[in-house]
């Protein structure tokens, strides 16, 4: 489909375990990609780690009958129980290598078991296909931000990209992923075929080209005022009262953050009494008459919107908003004004 999700990520890249309070039940982050080279996809799933010992505790499947089909294994599963890790508890084992040879055996002719692991949501958190590149790595960050807990993702791709994204909380239990940076780290572009936090907070991205060393956040890119900062929806970041800063959870400060993809960041700001207007850049550009000129102006947020609107005449104040036509032409970066 359009949106992905009747695609078949069928190949496992990579995995993350993220643990949290309960240390025996960590979430599963998994990253998949398409076998096929016709579709390029990948997707990000997560799974809880008390579904996946449900499953390897329930039945496992077999082929049996005239048209080898898959069906419920009804026989006797060997001891010590295939999927068990070695311990005292099964056998004194120290290995899976010491395992009987009717386990191995077993394990080899008994690769399925009934009940499907299914992802939180019974959906996968994040999709692409059709782009240029696949998933290669992954890696989760559990950041406490003003308004709760995220799980920030960095994700590697084979074309040396590297995408930082969240998961934003709608109604009814829903969610909605945000990609928040999308960074060319390799010049090359070379897979990504390592990826790690520091304790100080750097991510370091490794590939054929060597390792880089990337800031987990850049506020002071969001811009000067509440509603650019809150837009961004950068879990690491908030609005301090004076500026876009590192969110720090040990400091109680008069902070305001984007509650959810459906509310207003403007409204948020002026709950916490600050100030929407930011004080234009102002440039003067010198163009030969009858020349075409380029004005281009780049959005600090990835899911901002920049509007071009122009005198309505010499010397009026009212403004009318710049379309394509014979005269203007608005292109993704910037508008050319044809014919200065």
């Amino acid at each position: 489909g359009p949106d992905g999700l009747q695609t078949h990520f069928d190949q496992l890249q990579d995995i993350f375990i993220l643990h949290g309070k309960d240390k025996k039940n960590p979430l599963i982050y998994g990253l998949f990609t398409t076998s096929s080279d016709i579709l390029n996809g990948s997707a990000v799933c997560v799974y809880r780690m008390e579904d996946v010992v449900r499953a390897f505790k329930g039945n496992f499947l077999h082929k049996e009958g005239p048209l080898y089909k898959w069906a419920e294994f009804t026989g006797k599963v060997p001891y010590p129980r295939p999927g068990t890790c070695p311990s005292s508890t099964y056998g004194s084992y120290s290995s899976t290598r010491e395992y009987p040879d009717d386990v191995i055996f077993f394990s080899r002719t008994h690769p399925l078991l009934q009940e499907h692991v299914l992802p939180l949501g019974e959906r996968p958190l994040l999709v692409r296909v059709g782009v240029h590149y696949k998933f290669s790595k992954l890696l989760v960050d559990r950041v406490e931000a003003v308004d709760g807990t995220y799980d920030v993702l960095f994700i590697g791709t084979d074309s040396g990209l590297v995408l930082k994204a969240i998961q934003l909380l709608k109604e009814h239990g829903q969610s909605q992923e945000v990609t928040l940076e999308q960074l060319q780290v390799f010049q090359h572009k070379s897979p990504v075929t390592a990826m790690t936090l520091s304790k100080k907070k750097w991510l370091f991205v490794g590939s054929r080209e060597g390792v880089s060393q990337l800031a987990l956040y850049q506020c002071e890119l969001y811009g000067q005022a509440c509603a650019e900062c809150c837009l961004a929806r950068d879990p690491y970041c908030t609005w301090d009262g004076h500026a876009c800063s590192p969110y720090m959870p040990t400091v109680r400060r008069r902070n305001a953050r984007h509650l959810g993809e459906d509310e207003d960041p403007l409204t948020q700001c002026v709950r916490q009494g600050a100030g929407l207007q930011v004080e234009a850049e102002q440039k003067v550009m010198m163009v030969a008459e009858g020349n075409s000129t380029y004005l281009e102006c780049l959005p600090r947020s990835r899911h901002a919107a920049v509007t071009w609107y122009k005198q309505a005449g010499e010397n009026s104040a009212e403004l009318n908003q710049v379309t394509t036509g014979d005269q203007m032409v608005v292109i993704e970066r910037g508008v050319l004004i044809r014919r200065a």
